[in-house]
């Protein structure tokens, strides 16, 4: 359902930010992998999330 928002952000020319969840390390979720084609800055919480996400941006753990 959120990913529709992405969508209608980029028709609207809204910038948008993806942060992929903390808890999905070696897995990629649906929901990142259909967002990383559209937002415009998608982050990641662990290194190991790169392997999944070419576009991603690696930021650490938001919350301890």
């Amino acid at each position: 359902m959120g990913f529709s928002f992405f969508w209608l952000a980029r028709w609207f020319g809204v910038a948008t930010v993806y942060l992929e969840m903390f808890d999905q390390v070696d897995l990629s979720t649906m929901t990142g992998k259909l967002c990383e084609l559209v937002t415009d800055l998608f982050l990641l919480q662990w290194e190991e999330q790169e392997e999944q996400y070419r576009r991603g941006v690696v930021i650490g753990h938001l919350m301890a």
